[in-house]
C-alpha cells in the first residue's frame, strides 16, 4: 500500500524515504530517480521482497525455527532444489559475506527464499495482469543461475530477459554467456 500511494502523490517524499529505507538495503539515492520516475508517469510499482526479519532468522537460525505465521508469509509448496552450479556460485557469497554465526544450509536457504518470494510475487502479478511487462531491478545473485529469472519461469509463461553489469572479473565482454544473461550493461 505505501507503494501504491507513493505512485499516487499521496506520501510525501520524506516519509517514503523512510518507508524505502525500512525495507530496501540500498542507498536512497542510488534508486531515487527510478522511484520519481514511475511517480510522474503513474508505472505501479510492487513490493517482492519477503520481510528481511524472516530470511535473517532461517539464515541464523535455520527454516525450522519460523512460526506458523511466518511461513504463511512464504509462497506455497516452498522448496529448496537447486542446481550445483548456483549453489556453488551462493557458496562463493557466503565465504564472502565472512559470518560465523551462520551456517552455508541456513544462508541458502535463506537465498531461495529471497529469489522464490520475489518470484512468486512477480508470477501472481502477471498471471492478474496478462499482457503487462514487469520490470525488476535485483542484485546480481538474485539475477542469474537459479535466481529469480529461472523461479519466474517454473511459475509462469512469460519472456525473462535478463540485464547484469560489466563487473571486473565477473560478468565482462566475451566472458558472460546466454545462461548467464541476456545483455551486459557496459560501463
Amino acid at each position: 500500500k505505501e507503494l501504491d500511494q507513493w505512485v499516487d502523490g499521496g506520501m510525501s517524499v520524506g516519509v517514503f524515504i523512510n518507508v524505502y529505507n525500512n525495507n530496501w538495503g540500498m542507498p536512497w539515492p542510488w534508486y531515487m530517480n527510478i522511484f520519481k520516475y514511475a511517480r510522474q508517469y503513474d508505472i505501479p510499482l510492487i513490493g517482492l521482497n519477503v520481510p528481511s526479519e524472516i530470511t535473517e532468522k532461517v539464515a541464523r537460525r535455520g527454516f525450522e525455527s519460523l512460526t506458523e505465521v511466518e511461513l504463511k508469509q512464504l509462497p506455497p509448496q516452498l522448496s529448496f532444489e537447486s542446481d550445483d552450479q548456483y549453489r556453488a556460485h551462493l557458496r562463493k557469497a557466503f565465504e564472502a559475506h565472512n559470518d560465523s554465526t551462520k551456517s552455508f544450509d541456513n544462508f541458502f536457504k535463506a537465498q531461495m527464499i529471497w529469489n522464490k518470494t520475489m518470484a512468486y510475487h512477480i508470477s501472481t502479478f502477471l498471471k492478474a495482469n496478462p499482457g503487462k511487462t514487469v520490470v525488476v531491478l535485483a542484485g546480481t545473485d538474485h539475477s542469474e543461475g537459479m535466481g529469480i529469472p529461472a523461479q519466474v519461469k517454473k511459475r509462469a509463461a512469460s519472456v525473462i530477459v535478463v540485464i547484469l553489469p560489466e563487473i571486473a572479473g565477473r560478468f565482462e565482454r566475451g566472458t558472460i554467456t546466454r545462461e548467464d544473461a541476456d545483455y551486459l550493461l557496459l560501463e
